[in-house]
């Protein structure tokens, strides 16, 4: 468990340091638009390598594709995702919007039913049973949106306040994936709970000081943030 702990923090922390380089690069000497064509070469490395490395298992009992729950999340969180980004453009009354808001409910429910009742459901229902599973996932949840929406907050500040460029506010971005590194280092003999409490509590009295103390900040965020 504490080597795979320990893959996956130092995965993350590569991933997060070489993600704001590529993609300022991508930004300041390409186009914003290369930044989507960036997954194509290592997709293909990652097959390539899957292909020729991995062994083929297949499970008799949970074979199969559940093409009812694939089709109907897929569709959910494709109309979710239309309403969130156009919905400043269209309206968030307009009858587009108001539609498209409520398929995605409806689909979203039919997928929820289609697990609950299916034969052989892409997602077992029966494990959000148990309290540790879902007290595990609502706390990684939260912890990945605390942590992932830094990185807005983040870049907005530095290329909108601090006028960085993308390439130059790339390296500034580098300190956050070597403290999460350092931090897996110094906090994998401490009791979990304290962990995880001290952190939340420490993003919160950051973004509360930046609240009150950096309304600079919050006036270059809040458009910005509106308009996502």
């Amino acid at each position: 468990m504490g080597q795979h702990s320990g893959s996956g923090a130092a995965t993350t922390g590569a991933a997060v340091a070489i993600g704001p380089l590529i993609s300022g690069a991508l930004t300041t000497w390409l186009s914003w638009r290369s930044i989507f064509f960036v997954n194509i070469p290592i997709g293909i490395a990652a097959t390539s390598v899957a292909v020729a490395k991995l062994r083929e298992t297949r499970d008799e009992e949970h074979g199969g594709v559940d093409w009812i729950g694939l089709v109907t999340l897929s569709g959910a969180l494709f109309t979710f995702v239309f309403t969130l980004l156009r919905g400043n453009d269209k309206g968030w009354s307009s009858a587009l919007i108001v539609t498209m808001l409520a398929a995605a409910v409806a689909v979203l429910a039919v997928f929820v039913v289609s697990q609950w009742r299916g034969r052989k459901p892409m997602v077992e229902l029966e494990l959000f049973r148990n309290p540790s599973f879902t007290g595990a996932h609502i706390t990684a949840f939260a912890i990945s949106c605390a942590v992932f929406s830094m990185f807005l907050y983040l870049t907005l500040y530095l290329q909108d306040v601090l006028h960085y460029k993308a390439i130059g506010a790339a390296p500034q971005q580098l300190r956050a994936p070597l403290q999460h590194l350092a931090r897996h280092a110094f906090v994998s003999g401490l009791n979990e709970l304290f962990v995880v409490a001290a952190g939340v509590a420490a993003i919160g009295a950051v973004f509360a000081f930046l609240l009150v103390r950096r309304r600079d900040f919050v006036r270059a965020a809040a458009p910005e943030l509106a308009a996502s």
